[in-house]
């Protein structure tokens, strides 16, 4: 299930991020992974990065990866802008913090479920 053209421009347009957080509705800190791959300006408009989906499975993959992550929750993040490619096939972090919370779901899942609920997600924004 690949990312479609308004979905890009949903992640695009609003600066949609990950993050994973011990409550559902807090962010209580700054660090997200920002969805749009650092792309600005005409960089979005050539269209969605032939790696996106790898790094939306990447990003999952290593926040699960994290001590205690099936007792903590995935949340889209709106205001997500980074460029910092600290982690090997994943989204840029963005270090400010986010605006706010779009959604959120149990991290206690697969990979392959949170994928799913990711686009599904942005496609009700």
């Amino acid at each position: 299930m690949p990312i479609s053209d308004s979905q890009w421009w949903t992640i695009a347009s609003r600066g949609l991020g990950l993050r994973s957080e011990s409550n559902a509705d807090i962010i209580y800190s700054a660090a997200s992974y920002s969805m749009d791959c650092g792309k600005t300006g005409s960089e979005i408009l050539r269209g969605t990065p032939g790696n996106w989906d790898e790094c939306l499975r990447n990003t999952i993959e290593f926040i699960k990866g994290f001590p205690e992550a099936d007792n903590r929750y995935l949340l889209i993040v709106e205001g997500s802008r980074g460029d910092s490619f600290e982690y090997s096939g994943c989204f840029p972090k963005c270090s400010s913090k986010p605006r706010g919370i779009l959604a959120s779901t149990s991290l206690n899942a697969s990979v392959d479920e949170l994928f799913k609920w990711v686009l599904n997600s942005i496609d009700k924004l």
